[in-house]
């Protein structure tokens, strides 16, 4: 397991690999949004035909381009605002910007701006936002401890781990439906 700092890790992320970094509850596998390959090689192993991935961001700035703000009311846009940073994440209408390999079945997306000070400085550095899914097989419960990891070495899916600890959160962000205002998980 290969153990990089951030500023390695954002190399990695433009070279279009992917790395697993802590966030606020578990282990996360992030890559470039707009890098197809690694995408695509993440929603095959993830196993996610018709399931879109989280985007987290460093501010709200960063989510701006990746969001259609015409299909929210104001109402809704500060309900967003208020719960970043923070542990909530966000089904919004995409914009054009959004890669189809990101999007979720109604041409949405999901988003969080984190409050992770690691997966925070990733996303500053890297000046973007970075795709966002647990860091673990398919049907396997989410990494907590960097040995959890081992099958994401074994199976070739991440480069490196990016050094730092998890948050104190005890489950996954909170995902929200930004439009109907429905919680998709609790």
């Amino acid at each position: 397991m290969l153990l990089v700092d951030v500023e390695q890790a954002v190399e990695l992320l433009k070279e279009g690999k992917a790395i697993a970094y802590p966030t606020e509850a578990v282990y996360g596998i992030g890559c470039d949004p707009k890098h197809v390959q690694v995408c695509q090689t993440l929603r095959q192993f993830k196993q996610r035909s018709d399931k879109g991935f989280i985007l987290i961001a460093s501010d709200f700035a960063q989510v701006v381009p990746w969001v259609d703000w015409s299909k929210l009311s104001k109402g809704q846009v500060d309900r967003i605002k208020h719960s970043w940073p923070g542990h909530t994440t966000w089904v919004m209408p995409a914009s054009r910007q959004a890669m189809p390999l990101v999007l979720g079945p109604r041409n949405t997306l999901a988003v969080r701006v984190t409050s992770h000070p690691v997966a925070k400085a990733l996303c500053e550095k890297f000046k973007g936002p970075i795709v966002s899914t647990s860091a673990n097989l398919p049907g396997v419960p989410p990494a907590r401890e960097k040995t959890d990891l081992d099958c994401l070495f074994e199976a070739k899916i991440v480069a490196a781990v990016v050094e730092g600890a998890l948050g104190g959160a005890k489950r996954p962000s909170q995902i929200i439906d930004a439009v109907n205002n429905f919680v998709i998980r609790g």
